[in-house]
């Protein structure tokens, strides 16, 4: 049994706050992928995509994009314990009041069996007062037991550093501005961003090419985009976790390779190589975690830099550990650091002032905060500033 409940602005999950981190996973749009072969239907390469390569890097939570994936999917999701927004086929409204009710009727009836599904979701950046203000009504009757999207809540789409401004405090397309999301009276869900699509080859799609020279300037190489899409991911997923956003869920995790978006693998799909940006992932997504807040990055030899620190604990314990922050080359080694022990309460986050003096000699450093848990685990969470010459 699992019971998925809003309190005011928060979600909870078996009477604990619940934060959703993971992906989005566009099913009809990887169908079109020509290399998919019979992939879909085979359960030891779903259990990989779905599960094992998700969990490995701290994902707990997947949005369904436009329509249903096949039962098999919401079976080994149940089975292994990853949640679903479950969202319908619908990108606009069409169809009369009562075919859509009898749609949405069966949509319910054929999955409300399956307890991965927390969520559903009548319609994708679109509105439709019929939908939301009569027919999702009529649905919370049959199924009491989940949230539904644009009605108790409403997903957020900030595709901001990267077909937007760095940061925005204005609507930008499908989303608020940021301090509105921040201070939303429902739960925030930001579930598409990260506007930085690349092929199996990591080169880059069309709408990508329209925004890398902002970025990136006219030359650039394979490996620049790879890196950047990391750099986008690990940047906008922290900003996000320091806001203390419920559902963050960058674009996308898994669709048709040769597509608009494509995916997070790199080679042949069957083989589910991961590119860079999930690394990047595992790392701002850990649960208990650590992010610098530092959007300044003019630099000067030798000066001192004071940033905010943030340590975040999702889960609902509180958590101890062991940070450690400073600077460092080129080469990852420590040219100065400082550690301190840290306790923080359940689904709660601290923040701390911190210093560095920077080098005297012009070069390419970082400013580096890392956190070691009290439980021993031989990975630390770790966030990163400050690339380039100072």
């Amino acid at each position: 049994m699992r019971e998925f409940t809003i309190r005011g602005a928060d979600f909870f999950l078996n009477g604990e706050r619940a934060f959703l981190r993971g992906g989005n996973i566009a099913f009809h749009r990887f169908l079109s992928d020509p290399e998919r072969g019979l992939l879909p239907w085979t359960p030891e390469w779903v259990k990989r995509a779905l599960i094992d390569i998700p969990k490995k890097h701290n994902f707990n939570f997947f949005r369904v994009h436009l329509g249903q994936m096949y039962n098999l999917w919401y079976d080994i999701a149940d089975r292994h314990g990853m949640l679903l927004q479950n969202e319908w086929q619908s990108w606009g409204v069409t169809g009369t009041k009562e075919q859509i009710r009898r749609e949405f009727t069966q949509w319910l009836r054929d999955n409300w069996n399956h307890p991965s599904i927390i969520i559903w979701d009548s319609l994708n950046e679109s509105t439709s007062d019929i939908v939301q203000h009569e027919l999702v009504l009529e649905m919370k009757k049959l199924d009491p037991s989940r949230a539904w999207e644009s009605v108790d809540f409403v997903e957020q789409h900030p595709y901001i550093y990267s077909l937007g401004p760095v940061l925005n405090k204005r609507r930008l397309g499908f989303t608020l501005p940021l301090d509105e999301i921040e201070n939303l009276k429902t739960p925030s869900v930001v579930n598409e961003f990260l506007w930085w699509w690349l092929d199996g080859d990591g080169k880059p799609t069309k709408p990508t090419e329209e925004v890398i020279e902002r970025w990136l300037g006219r030359e650039w190489t394979k490996e620049d985009l790879l890196q950047h899409e990391a750099f986008l991911a690990q940047e906008l997923v922290e900003l996000f976790r320091r806001l203390r956003v419920d559902a963050i869920q960058p674009f996308i995790y898994l669709s048709n390779g040769d597509g608009l978006t494509a995916n997070w693998f790199l080679g042949p799909i069957a083989e589910l190589r991961p590119k860079p940006v999930l690394d990047a992932l595992r790392n701002s997504f850990a649960p208990f975690g650590v992010s610098i807040e530092l959007w300044d990055r003019h630099f000067f030899t030798g000066e001192k830099r004071r940033f905010d620190l943030y340590v975040l604990n999702d889960h609902a314990a509180f958590c101890g550990g062991t940070i450690r922050y400073g600077v460092v080359d080129s080469d990852s080694m420590w040219l100065s650091s400082l550690t301190e022990h840290v306790r923080v309460d359940g689904s709660r986050f601290e923040k701390k002032r911190c210093e560095v003096r920077l080098p005297d000699k012009a070069g390419t450093y970082h400013i580096v905060a890392e956190l070691y848990g009290d439980d021993g685990s031989s990975r630390p969470a770790a966030s990163r500033r400050c690339r380039g010459d100072g």
